[in-house]
């Protein structure tokens, strides 16, 4: 891996706003799939913790300031989806604790926890988990999109499969500089 390379690949980011997440009432499907993108093994809550913790770790080479600078926005992206799904949660009477459901039962949380994340310090390993990572939720929004009949939740969700594309494009690209 060239650093120099690295060091330039170019992050693009969208646009366009979020949608508004005013949403009252969710399926029972829709709150499982949210509560597994909000703080599951490979979530929004996971995906920031992660990038922060690399953009903690780049900000020391000095060779990597730019890189290290799109690592923070993307865990900014992160946050900002982590809290549009918490809202939607909490706007539906569902607690926003940091667990998912087993087996689809509300009853039974598995709490998120911190060794759901890569802490590798190995540039290229650690862009492969990001591409796990963002892979993971790009097909958990694909499903969510598949079974919500709730067409501003479909419009959220959209919006942010715009950043998850562009953010899985980056990581992409990286690995392969």
């Amino acid at each position: 891996m060239n650093i120099e390379k690295l060091n330039n690949v170019e992050l693009i980011e969208s646009q366009n706003e979020h949608p508004s997440a005013n949403i009252s009432s969710l399926s029972e499907d829709e709150i499982c799939i949210l509560k597994n993108i909000y703080a599951g093994n490979k979530s929004e809550f996971t995906s920031l913790a992660q990038y922060t913790y690399q953009h903690i770790l780049t900000s020391a080479i000095a060779e990597l300031n730019n890189f290290t600078r799109n690592i923070e926005k993307i865990s900014i992206a992160e946050m900002r989806h982590f809290e549009i799904i918490g809202k939607i949660l909490n706007n539906s009477s569902v607690d926003p604790k940091f667990c998912r459901y087993i087996d689809n039962n509300p009853n039974i949380c598995n709490y998120w926890s911190s060794a759901s994340v890569s802490f590798s310090s190995e540039i290229s390993d650690f862009l492969n988990k990001n591409i796990e990572l963002e892979s993971a939720g790009i097909k958990e929004y694909l499903k969510l999109k598949s079974v919500t009949k709730n067409d501003t939740l479909e419009k959220i969700v959209d919006r942010i499969l715009e950043d998850e594309y562009l953010h899985l494009d980056f990581f992409k690209k990286c690995l392969e500089s």
